[in-house]
């Protein structure tokens, strides 16, 4: 992950700040402010080709006592200690429903923007048995079906 999302010399200064965050909105400012590329976009669902991470992020939202919300992608993500941060965000946002994911485990539809798995992922998930598309593909198989499908910008 490198130092880029790394504890800066403002901790102190950003967790007084979090603490007294009266919402997520005000959360997701403090974001922006302290590492303003983390957070790389919001999306509504999982692809229904991949049922086994909506299964997860529904088992995690139970066990956190919230309603999934949505897949917030994010740049990067580490759990080292010098990454206190970082992970106090994600875990305010998991604890309100979010499933949060690294950009580089996950990609967008291209008709219908539903997260699917990139490739290594994929892989990963059809080699431990889990419900997968027989081919990975960029686009979720209803939409592969449809050839009629808006392409989403």
């Amino acid at each position: 992950m490198g130092d880029k999302y790394a504890d800066n010399v403002n901790m102190l200064d950003v967790m007084r700040k979090l603490q007294e965050a009266p919402t997520l909105r005000d959360v997701e400012t403090l974001v922006k402010d302290t590492y303003p590329t983390w957070i790389v976009g919001y999306y509504h669902q999982y692809s229904g080709d991949y049922p086994s991470l909506t299964k997860n992020w529904h088992t995690i939202c139970t066990a956190a006592g919230c309603t999934p919300a949505q897949i917030l992608v994010v740049d990067d993500m580490s759990f080292s200690d010098d990454h206190t941060i970082i992970r106090r965000f994600a875990d305010i946002f998991t604890n309100a429903g979010f499933a949060v994911r690294r950009k580089a485990d996950l990609l967008p539809c291209e008709k219908c923007s539903c997260m699917i798995p990139v490739r290594a992922l994929y892989n990963l998930l059809k080699q431990k048995g889990e419900t997968v598309p027989e081919t990975w593909s960029p686009l979720c198989i209803g939409c592969m079906l449809d050839e009629d499908a808006p392409i989403v910008d």
